[in-house]
């Protein structure tokens, strides 16, 4: 599969290496020069440097090809909007977009995004444990 994420950070670099391990051909598109660096040396992504416009960006990389696209930057507007782009403008069949912030979450969710929050599913795993211990 084509994998296209947005965003280099912690989560990227935890997932690009599996799905690269896994035979995917992953792109990252990325402002912050020293986390694309650090990523390049150690897997086999293309790397797309970020400029102003996030529309272009993703056309740029070839984002009308892609099978996955992943929403993992630090801003979950930013998120928000490059999914439903992927999703809705350029029918990306499966698109997943991280949302920080709770109040958000589901809102987007709502709006049809398929969404993932660390906030939500940390709170429910502790809630899943507790009621496990009881």
């Amino acid at each position: 599969m084509q994998v296209l994420i947005l965003g280099c950070n912690e989560q990227t670099h935890h997932i690009a290496p599996c799905l690269v391990d896994n035979g995917h051909h992953v792109t990252i598109l990325a402002r912050y020069e020293k986390c694309i660096a650090q990523l390049s040396r150690q897997i086999s992504v293309e790397i797309v440097q970020r400029t102003g416009d996030l529309m272009e960006n993703l056309q740029n990389c070839h984002i009308d090809n892609i099978d996955v696209f992943l929403a993992l930057s630090e801003n979950d507007n930013e998120n928000a909007m490059a999914a439903q782009i992927a999703s809705r403008i350029f029918n990306i069949p499966i698109v997943i977009c991280h949302i920080n912030e709770v109040s958000k979450h589901n809102v987007y969710k709502d709006m049809g995004l398929n969404v993932v929050s660390s906030t939500v599913m940390v709170a429910e795993t502790i809630l899943q444990t507790l009621e496990g211990k009881s």
